[in-house]
């Protein structure tokens, strides 16, 4: 199992909100300052980002206030599909451990789009994972 960080938004928000109120600033007035939108400054305000942003940094900054995490465990058993592949493709050495290691830091960079599952004769799925 293995720790992962993610944003806890809610608790980063109730942070900004607090200092931003008691700045007095109206949101274009601190959006202008950020040179951020109004309406990105808004989001933001109100804890609608999961990941860190150049915007949530500028924020944070300008308020001096720390993003909060919260940390979760990950396990291969609420993945099933993953940890049958895990076992298919690892072998015991070390060399198709790494491979495989640099095979997934490589998946961070492509995009998070759904793709639509085909399906084929009598609604069979053709792209489900065996």
């Amino acid at each position: 199992m293995q720790h992962q960080r993610r944003i806890n938004s809610e608790a980063t928000r109730s942070r900004l909100k607090r200092k931003w109120r008691a700045s007095g600033l109206t949101q274009d007035a601190l959006a202008r300052s950020l040179k951020l939108s109004q309406e990105q400054c808004s989001r933001l305000l109100r804890g609608r980002f999961q990941r860190e942003s150049e915007g949530l940094r500028r924020l944070c900054a300008f308020f001096d206030v720390s993003i909060a995490y919260k940390t979760e465990r990950l396990s291969l058993a609420r993945y099933p599909a993953m940890r049958r592949c895990l076992v298919d493709i690892l072998d015991g050495t070390r060399t198709r451990e790494h491979a495989l290691v640099r095979l997934l830091r490589s998946a961070r960079a492509l995009s998070y789009t759904r793709v639509p599952i085909r399906r084929g004769a009598r609604g069979a799925k053709l792209d489900e994972i065996p």
